[in-house]
C-alpha cells in the first residue's frame, strides 16, 4: 500500500491548483493517517491484547465517525506500548525531532491548521501556496516513520510474523477515506470514499471478521450506557434506548416537536403516544430518543438521569425458561424492577413484593440515593399488550398514575386511547408527500425497479391505497422487489387480504424465495427455549454453516420477526404469526431432518444458558455500583475520554460523597494503577476497598497489582494467592505472578536479577498450560492462555536479547 500511497501523491504534486492541490492532500493524509490508526488499534486487540484498556474502547466508539485529530491521539497513546512490547525503536521519528520536530508535533501542528482553515475557515490562495509544500513533506515522512504500520496490499504487517490486518484497507485496490462506520443488527459495515482525485466513488462493506468490530468483545449485558449529551452543557445520563429502529425516517414534525415540548414540562407526568397498528409508533419514540441522545435538541427545565425503555410483552425470559404473563400487573412490576436495576443489584427480596409495595419500596432506594422523581423517564412500549379486558385497563392506569406520582415521567405507547391523564400524541397515516418519499427511498434501497421507474401521480394512487401505513408500505415494496407481477396486479394482491393473510401470504412468498440454510436457521430459532440474542444467534449460525450476511438478507426482507436493537447487543422475537407458519413448514420435513434440527437448537440454547450464567457474575454490576453518585460517573466520563487529571478531581470528590462504597475506592485504585505512577496512593485506596468489603476480589487483585507496581513480589504473591480463595483460578494467579515478574525484569538495572525474573516468569507461564490443545477452554480462561503464550514468548525474547548483548 505504501507504494500506492506514494503513487497518489504524485498525482497530487502535479496539480497546477494549489488550492485544489491542499484540498487532495488534506484527503490522502486523513486517508493514510486513518489507515495507520486501525492498523494500531487491530494491533493492539490481538498482539498486544488490550481490549479491556478503556481507553481503547474510546478510541473505537470514536473511530466510528472519524475527525482529523483521532489517529494522532491513537498513535500518541500506542506508540510507547509498542516500544514497549513490539521493538524499542519501533515508529523512531514519532518522538524523535528531525529538523527539530517531531512527526507528532508536525502532524499536531496540520490538524490545528486543518480546523482552523478548510474545516471551520476560508482556504485562501496565501494559505495554500504556505502549506502545500508543507502537506507533501508531511505525507512523505508519514510514510517513512509509519511503515511498519502500513500493510501490504494484502494486508500484511511486517510488525510480528507478517500479521494480517483484519479489516480491508482498499476498495477495488484503491484507497480510501473512511466517512463512517456502524453498527446495525450485529452486522458492522464501513462507508468510504476513493481516494481518486479525479472520479471518486462512495461505497460501502461488510465488517464480518475484524477483530475491532467484533460484537463479541462488546459488553453484551443489557444495562445502563453512561453517555454524554452532544448538548451545551454536555449532561450525562444512564439509558437503556434500543437504536433507532429506521435509517429512513420521515415526517411526524408536529409530532416530534409535540413530545419535546412535553419533555420540558415537567408539570406534566405522563405522555400517551397512540394510533393503528402499523403507524410507527414504536419507530416513533425510538427515533425522539436517540435524537436527544445526538444533541438534535434539549430539556429546557431538568434532563433526566435515567431513562429506562420497556417492551411491555406477554412473556419474559427467565432463568426457569419463558414465563407468560396472565394480567398487567407482573408486567408493570418488572418495569418497576427496571428503575429499581439502575441503583442496584436485583436480590430475592424485590421478587416478593408487588404493586404499590413495589414502588413504595423502589420510591425509597432512589429517595436515598438522592434520586427524584423528575430525574427518572420510563418509557413503556407497546403497552395494549398489558390489559385487554375493561377491569384490567383500569387497573394499569391506576398503576402507572401511581408511578408517575412516585418514582418516574412516564411515555406509553398503545394502540389504544387509554385511560388515562396524559398528554395525548395521536401517530395516524402519513401524509402523502410523506408517504410518496418513503416510498422512493424504499424503493432505490431495494432495488424495486418496476417502483423507481413510475412516476410521481402513480405513486401517489399507491400510497393511498394503502392507506399511508409505513408498515404496508414497506411491506408492498419488498414484495414488489422479487415479483414478477405488475404494480397494479401486486397491489390488487395486497388489497385484498386482511391483515393475517397478507402476512401469510408474504411469508410462504418469502419461504421459496430462501435457500435451504437460510429456512434452517428459523427452524432452529423456533426450537429454542431460550432468549435469542445476537450471540445466540452467531452461535445458530455456526451450528447451521451459513454466513452471517447471508441470513440477514433474507431475515430483512421479511416480516417474521422483531428485532430489539440496543446497539452492542440486540433481542430476535419471532412473531406468533410467523411461528405457526414455521412449525407447519417443519412438519414437512424427514424425521432425521427434524431431528438435526432439534439437536441444534439444543445446542444453542445450552449456549445460551451458560452465557446467562456468565453474565449473572460481571463486573457490570460492580461497575455500576461503583458510579452510584454524580462525581462518581463523572470521573468515569472522564477516564472514558482519556482526561486523567479531571478524573482524579472528580474521584476525590466522590469519595467525601460516598465514603464507604468499597467498589468506588477499587475502580479509583484501578485507574491509579493504569494510567499514573501513584502506585503508593493506589495501594491505600486498594487496601481501603479490600477493608470495606473483604469480598471484593477486584480490591484484592488490586492490592496485589499495587504492591507488584511498587516492586514488592513478596507481598504481591501473598495478596495474588488469596483470590484463588475467593473464586479466581488458579492459572490467574500464575498468569498474574509471571507478569508481575516480566514488568519488574524488563525495568531493572540489575541483569542478573532480571534473567532471574524472566526465568521465575516463564516458568509460571507454563505452569497454566497453555501447550496443551483442549475445547474445552473458553471464555476467561482461553484469554488467561493466550495472554500467557504471549508473556511466554516476550519473555524468552527479552532473554535471548540479554544473552545476544552479553
Amino acid at each position: 500500500m505504501k507504494s500506492l500511497y506514494n503513487i497518489k501523491l504524485d498525482e497530487i504534486a502535479s496539480i497546477s491548483s494549489v488550492i485544489e492541490k491542499c484540498n487532495a492532500l488534506f484527503s490522502l493524509i486523513r486517508s493514510l493517517t486513518q489507515v495507520i490508526a486501525l492498523t494500531s488499534l487491530d494491533i493492539s486487540t490481538s498482539i498486544l491484547r488490550l481490549e479491556e484498556d478503556e481507553r481503547l474502547t474510546d478510541f473505537i466508539d470514536r473511530i466510528q465517525k472519524p475527525s482529523d485529530g483521532l489517529p494522532y491521539e491513537i498513535l500518541d497513546y500506542l506508540v510507547p506500548k509498542f516500544r514497549t512490547d513490539i521493538d524499542e525503536r519501533f515508529m523512531d521519528g514519532w518522538f524523535e525531532k528531525k529538523d527539530n520536530i517531531s512527526l507528532a508535533d508536525e502532524l499536531r501542528n496540520f490538524i490545528e491548521f486543518r480546523n482552523s482553515s478548510s474545516g471551520h475557515g476560508v482556504l485562501d490562495l496565501k494559505k495554500s501556496e504556505e502549506w502545500a509544500p508543507k502537506l507533501i513533506s508531511l505525507s512523505s515522512r508519514i510514510l517513512e516513520v509509519c511503515e511498519r504500520l502500513i500493510p501490504s496490499v494484502d494486508n500484511k504487517l511486517k510488525v510480528i510474523d507478517e500479521h494480517k490486518i483484519s479489516i480491508p484497507l482498499l476498495y477495488q485496490e484503491e484507497p480510501f477515506v473512511i466517512i463512517s462506520i456502524k453498527q446495525r443488527k450485529g452486522l458492522w459495515r464501513l462507508k468510504g470514499q476513493t481516494l481518486n482525485i479525479t472520479d471518486s466513488e462512495e461505497f460501502s462493506f461488510g465488517l464480518n471478521n475484524s477483530r475491532i468490530f467484533n460484537i463479541e468483545r462488546i459488553n453484551t449485558n443489557r444495562g445502563y450506557d453512561l453517555v454524554e449529551i452532544n448538548n451545551e452543557s454536555n449532561d450525562i445520563l444512564f439509558h437503556n434506548i434500543p437504536v433507532r429502529q429506521t435509517d429512513s425516517f420521515h415526517g411526524r414534525n408536529k409530532e416530534l416537536n409535540t413530545l419535546t415540548e412535553w419533555y420540558s414540562d415537567v408539570d406534566s407526568r405522563v405522555c400517551l403516544i397512540y394510533g393503528d397498528g402499523g403507524y410507527g409508533k414504536t419507530t416513533f419514540i425510538l427515533e425522539s430518543l436517540n435524537q436527544f441522545l445526538d444533541g438534535d435538541f434539549e430539556i429546557e427545565n431538568n434532563n433526566p438521569l435515567y431513562i429506562c425503555y420497556y417492551s411491555a410483552k406477554k412473556t419474559k425470559w427467565t432463568e426457569d425458561g419463558l414465563v407468560y404473563f396472565q394480567s398487567a400487573q407482573p408486567m408493570v412490576d418488572d418495569c418497576i424492577r427496571e428503575i429499581v436495576k439502575t441503583q442496584t443489584d436485583l436480590s430475592k427480596e424485590w421478587y416478593g413484593i408487588d404493586g404499590r409495595a413495589l414502588v413504595d419500596k423502589a420510591k425509597n432506594i432512589l429517595q436515598k440515593n438522592k434520586i427524584n422523581r423528575d430525574d427518572i423517564l420510563l418509557i413503556i412500549d407497546n403497552s395494549e399488550t398489558l390489559a385487554n379486558s375493561p377491569t384490567e385497563v383500569k387497573e394499569l392506569s391506576e398503576r402507572v398514575k401511581y408511578i408517575s406520582k412516585n418514582i418516574a415521567r412516564v411515555i406509553i405507547t398503545s394502540r389504544r386511547r387509554e385511560i388515562i391523564q396524559a398528554e395525548p400524541i395521536l401517530i395516524e397515516g402519513l401524509n402523502e408527500s410523506e408517504s410518496v418519499e418513503l416510498m422512493k427511498n424504499l424503493s432505490a434501497r431495494y432495488n424495486a425497479e418496476s417502483l423507481n421507474k413510475a412516476g410521481e401521480n402513480r405513486l401517489r394512487k399507491i400510497v393511498k391505497k394503502l392507506m399511508y401505513k409505513p408498515l404496508l408500505i414497506e411491506a408492498y415494496v419488498k414484495y414488489m422487489k422479487h415479483s414478477q407481477s405488475g404494480i397494479d396486479e401486486g397491489l390488487n394482491k395486497f388489497y385484498k387480504f386482511s391483515n393475517e393473510e397478507l402476512l401469510e401470504f408474504l411469508y410462504e412468498d418469502a419461504w421459496l424465495r430462501m435457500n435451504e440454510l437460510q429456512r434452517k436457521v428459523f427452524l432452529v430459532i423456533i426450537h429454542v427455549d431460550h432468549e435469542i440474542n445476537n450471540r445466540v444467534l452467531d452461535k445458530i449460525y455456526q451450528l447451521v454453516e451459513i454466513n452471517k450476511e447471508e441470513f440477514t438478507q433474507a431475515y430483512e426482507e421479511t416480516y417474521f420477526a422483531n428485532i430489539t436493537d440496543f446497539g452492542s447487543e440486540f433481542i430476535f422475537e419471532i412473531v406468533s404469526l410467523a411461528q405457526m407458519f414455521f412449525k407447519k413448514q417443519f412438519s414437512s420435513y424427514t424425521k432425521y431432518v427434524q431431528d438435526d434440527i432439534k439437536s441444534k437448537a439444543q445446542k444453542a440454547e445450552l449456549y445460551g444458558k451458560k452465557l446467562q450464567e456468565m453474565e449473572k457474575s460481571y463486573k457490570t454490576d460492580r461497575v455500576s455500583e461503583a458510579f452510584r453518585s454524580e462525581y462518581a460517573r463523572f470521573a468515569k466520563s472522564h477516564t472514558d475520554r482519556g482526561e486523567i487529571d479531571k478524573a482524579i478531581e472528580m474521584y476525590e470528590l466522590a469519595l467525601v460523597d460516598d465514603p464507604i462504597n468499597s467498589y468506588l475506592y477499587d475502580r479509583y485504585a484501578w485507574l491509579l494503577i493504569n494510567k499514573t505512577n501513584n502506585f503508593e496512593k493506589a495501594l491505600l485506596l486498594s487496601e481501603k476497598a479490600f477493608e470495606l468489603d473483604q469480598n471484593n476480589i477486584d480490591a484484592m487483585v488490586n492490592v496485589a497489582l499495587s504492591y507488584y507496581k511498587l516492586k514488592n513480589i513478596k507481598k504481591g504473591d501473598e495478596f495474588i494467592e488469596l483470590c484463588v480463595k475467593k473464586g479466581r483460578s488458579e492459572s490467574f494467579v500464575f498468569l498474574r505472578k509471571g507478569i508481575a515478574r516480566y514488568q519488574i525484569a524488563k525495568n531493572s538495572s540489575d541483569n542478573k536479577y532480571a534473567v532471574s525474573l524472566y526465568n521465575e516468569a516463564i516458568k509460571f507461564f507454563n505452569k497454566i498450560g497453555y501447550n496443551t490443545k483442549s475445547e474445552a477452554i473458553t471464555g476467561y480462561e482461553a484469554k488467561i492462555r493466550d495472554d500467557a503464550v504471549r508473556y511466554h514468548n516476550l519473555s524468552l525474547k527479552r532473554l535471548n536479547d540479554m544473552k545476544f548483548k552479553n
